[in-house]
């Protein structure tokens, strides 16, 4: 049976089945993506409406193709994402192990279908895109992947914009909570007089900090099982003056299991997903550009980096929330322009 009368047959039975209701009325099933290869919508009230409250310890994670609905070049996968004000909502696009030809656009929309971030080859990333939102409104949003170039199509309208590139590609998003205030001391910059986080799986943590001086390193610690998803990231915080950050995980040996440069949100770093390879403690250290290769045991022992303020946001997950699409949900009508009646079904 082809995977489109599977997921034609999947479709009716699903409507057809009793309904029990879930996150806004709607019940979706949470599996293993890899299973099927259906589609998320491409207008705001055809978006999919995952079945999980993306906050402390989720990260959603969907593998998709871009171009294989009816409007090929023009085609465009919408996902729906509920966030309080002030939280910080992160996307980014990357390439499936077997690459891709597609070169992917970001945009997000707000409830009205007003565009309010867009990226496209995000600096440090290659092709690949990474939105970094601070939510100003508790409310409704919609992320969008479409190629390179189709930037300008209306959300509600299917197949409105140009022809771009198509192929495979990995979307992974989070939301972290609310900014806190800055801190009032200095996190420790050796693994001896690191913060101790407190995290534990499922948790998050934000700090706002500063790299004081060019040689300053920031180390914050915490202890995860194996398999664990580590999600860590820099931003600008709210009036803050801009840096270059550098990101580098260790183990409680001082050996660096991972690090990154450039991957977030222009300067800022970002490390979305790695698993933790065994039970210990461990260490996120933030320091400036180009000091990447300090010794974690001995303060000041690197080189002269980028100075400035950064916000740090630290998730660890018991896994990804990997989604398969069993229908395409529908939202209701919401307020703001868009062509004819909308038809909801909750």
């Amino acid at each position: 049976m082809s995977l489109l009368k599977t997921a034609t047959q999947s479709l009716r039975e699903w409507f057809a089945g009793p309904r029990r209701p879930g996150p806004r009325g709607t019940h979706l099933q949470v599996e293993h993506l890899e299973e099927r290869a259906l589609l998320s919508g491409d207008t705001l009230h055809t978006a999919l409406v995952p079945d999980v409250l993306l906050g402390p310890g989720v990260i959603l994670r969907t593998s998709q193709y871009l171009g294989d609905g009816e409007h090929r070049e023009l085609d465009v996968d919408i996902i729906r994402i509920d966030a309080e004000a002030g939280s910080l909502l992160l996307a980014s696009t990357m390439a499936p192990p077997e690459g891709s030809t597609l070169d992917p656009l970001l945009r997000l929309f707000d409830e009205y279908g007003r565009e309010v971030a867009m990226n496209d080859n995000n600096f440090g990333n290659g092709l690949q895109a990474v939105i970094n939102y601070t939510v100003p409104t508790t409310g409704t949003y919609f992320l969008a992947v479409s190629g390179s170039g189709n930037s300008r199509y209306n959300p509600n309208v299917a197949g409105s914009g140009i022809a771009a590139s198509t192929g495979s590609y990995v979307l992974d998003v989070a939301v972290f909570g609310i900014q806190p205030p800055p801190w009032w001391f200095d996190v420790g910059d050796t693994l001896n007089t690191a913060l101790d986080t407190g995290l534990e799986c499922g948790g998050t943590a934000c700090y706002v900090e500063s790299i004081s001086t060019p040689r300053d390193v920031d180390m914050y610690g915490f202890y995860a099982t194996a398999g664990t998803v580590l999600w860590a990231e820099t931003s600008l915080p709210n009036g803050g003056t801009p840096m270059d950050t550098y990101l580098r995980v260790f183990d409680a040996w001082g050996n660096e299991l991972t690090a990154d440069d450039d991957h977030g949100d222009g300067l800022y770093s970002l490390i979305c997903d790695y698993t933790i390879p065994y039970d210990g403690y461990f260490y996120v250290a933030v320091s400036g550009w180009p000091n990447t290769a300090y010794n974690p045991f001995v303060s000041g022992s690197g080189v002269s980096g980028s100075t400035g303020d950064y916000r740090l946001d630290i998730q660890l997950c018991p896994t990804f929330v990997l989604i398969d699409i069993p229908a395409w949900a529908e939202i209701p009508q919401l307020p703001g322009p868009g062509p004819g009646p909308w038809n909801p079904r909750l």
